[in-house]
């Protein structure tokens, strides 16, 4: 990633004219640095699969209908694979963010 300014035009800012762009610098490594987190994986790879795993055991252990088990298993199917795409799509997003800035 490019500095903003060189080191010289830094050294010619007045200190409101630094403040502002200390400001705009860490706001940009924050940034930056969430997108490093978000690409970097998220806590719903390795739960979503427990947490299916939990309900197909309760619905198991439980003396349901199977009309009732298989409804509350498609249902969790659906809500841990909506959970899943969301997160793998944020951190698609976070890679080809990165990869614009790397390009600027």
């Amino acid at each position: 990633m490019k500095p903003l300014l060189d080191k010289d035009e830094v050294e010619q800012l007045d200190e409101q004219q630094l403040e502002a762009y200390a400001q705009t610098v860490l706001a940009t490594e924050r940034d930056r640095k969430l997108l490093l987190d978000h690409a970097s994986g998220y806590r719903g790879r390795w739960l979503s699969g427990f947490l299916f795993l939990a309900v197909f055991i309760a619905v198991s252990l439980l003396d349901l209908s199977p009309t009732m088990s298989n409804t509350i298993l498609c249902v969790t199917v659906f809500a841990v694979v909506q959970w899943h795409a969301t997160g793998i799509n944020r951190r698609i997003d976070a890679v080809i963010r990165l990869g614009r800035k790397i390009e600027d």
